[in-house]
């Protein structure tokens, strides 16, 4: 069988799937010494992805003020400005 198919059969097993993701959650946990209290939340791929759900999860009811680094992605500031948010750039 090549890569392919034990790709496609991989995914198209939700219990499997199901379980590989938790078991993932619980070894992140174990690795950051997360408790009981504390949540691994999967958000998708990089920054920008995790910076929505953050949103989302937040449910912001004011526009918050975010303190940034010159660093940062213009991507990841734009999703702040796109909800009135007031980014501030720290030298």
């Amino acid at each position: 069988m090549n890569d392919d198919k034990k790709t496609y059969s991989f995914v198209t097993n939700p219990r499997r799937l199901f379980t590989c993701r938790q078991e993932a959650r619980e070894i992140i946990k174990n690795g950051v010494n997360a408790s009981e209290d504390d949540a691994v939340i999967f958000a998708g791929q990089g920054c920008t992805g995790a910076i929505r759900k953050l949103i989302s999860a937040l449910d912001l009811k004011d526009p918050p003020i975010v303190f940034t680094s010159t660093s940062e992605h213009q991507d990841n500031l734009q999703i702040w400005e796109e909800i009135g948010a007031k980014v501030s750039v720290i030298d």
